[in-house]
C-alpha cells in the first residue's frame, strides 16, 4: 500500500439478466443465485463477456452498477477479502488458452503467479499491521502507560 492509500470495504451490486427454468419461483433463483454452490464467478464471467461484447468503446455495464462505502478495512478483511491463490491447473488453462504457450512454460508461468500471489496476500497483511501500529504512536498502551 503506497503512502496517502488506504484499503477499504464496499458493497457492489450489478443488475444482470440471467436464464433459469421457467417453472423456477422467486424462491428458488434466490436460492441458485446466493444459497447454492452456483460460482459467483460465473456472474463476473457473464459481466466481462457482456462487456466485451460491447465492441463500440462503450461502457456497457456501468449502469448496471452501484456501490456504497461500508468501513475502512481491518487485518481480518484484508486476510478474508484478499483473492485466494488460483490453482494451478486453473492457471495452466488460463494460459494456455490466451497465448498457448509450450506446456513446460505455461506451468512455469502458473508457477510463479500463485508465488506472487501469495507474497500479495502477506505483504497485505503486514501493511495492514503496519498502518495499526503506526496509528498507535503517540499513544500510550500496554506496559508503558
Amino acid at each position: 500500500m503506497s503512502q496517502g492509500r488506504k484499503k477499504i470495504v464496499a458493497e457492489v451490486r450489478f443488475r444482470l439478466l440471467l436464464d433459469v427454468p421457467a417453472e423456477w419461483s422467486a424462491a428458488n433463483c434466490n436460492f441458485w443465485i446466493d444459497g447454492s454452490s452456483h460460482c459467483a464467478a460465473n456472474f463476473i464471467d457473464q459481466l466481462a463477456d457482456e462487456e466485451q461484447r460491447a465492441h463500440d468503446g462503450s461502457c456497457f455495464t456501468c449502469h448496471r452498477f452501484s456501490g456504497e462505502y461500508l468501513r475502512d478495512a481491518s487485518p481480518e478483511d484484508i486476510a478474508d477479502l484478499t483473492p485466494p491463490l488460483p490453482s494451478l491447473q486453473r492457471q495452466v488453462v488460463k494460459m494456455k488458452h490466451e497465448t498457448n504457450p509450450p506446456l513446460g512454460q505455461a506451468l512455469n508461468d502458473a508457477a510463479i503467479d500463485i508465488q506472487v500471489a501469495e507474497l500479495r496476500r502477506v505483504i497485505a497483511t503486514l501493511e495492514a499491521r503496519i498502518a495499526e501500529l503506526l496509528a498507535a504512536k503517540g499513544k500510550p498502551s500496554g506496559a508503558f502507560q
